[in-house]
């Protein structure tokens, strides 16, 4: 091999890597569901979690999205960060929020969460109170400045800076 051919694929290699750390995959896990997590407002909100204080607050402050004797989930917050992704007041029983992928993609510090937001069966019979459904989901802090919530549609539904 020449050595402008390897001076160019040494090129490629490091232009590459410095593409892959902008771009990617991570993985979410979901460490908390509810369906009373004290959200605030009438759509989705995001808010990122980054200290221990926020995630004790997120878990136990809220209506009864903890609870007396709950352990918070396993977080090393020095690694990894939490948003708490809430779907908002609804005015009844039978809202639930869910991942709609675990899969989160990376691009240019931009971490994109899709959720999907469910409403009780047309005609159900449901209690009317109000609840707040929400999760907390625990992602890598590299690379990340922003949490982007997302429908499967791709719709944009919150985002939050992450710090």
């Amino acid at each position: 091999m020449s050595r402008a051919a390897s001076i160019a694929l040494a090129a490629v290699a490091v232009l590459g890597g410095c593409a892959a750390h902008r771009h990617g995959v991570a993985t979410a896990v979901v460490v908390h569901a509810g369906s009373q997590c004290g959200g605030t407002g009438a759509g989705p909100s995001a808010r990122w979690i980054g200290d221990e204080a926020a995630l004790r607050s997120a878990l136990f402050g809220g209506a009864s999205i903890g609870g007396a004797g709950v352990a918070p989930p396993p977080v090393d917050l020095s690694r990894e960060g939490v948003v708490l992704v809430s779907a908002g007041t609804r005015p009844t029983a039978g809202w639930t929020i869910a991942l709609g992928e675990e899969s989160v993609a990376l691009a240019d510090g931009v971490a994109t969460i899709v959720v999907r937001i469910d409403g009780p069966a047309a005609g159900a019979i449901v209690a009317q109170v109000l609840t707040s459904p929400c999760l907390l989901v625990r992602l890598p802090r590299e690379g990340i400045r922003e949490v982007r919530i997302v429908d499967p549609a791709g719709t944009t539904l919150a985002t939050a800076a992450a710090r």
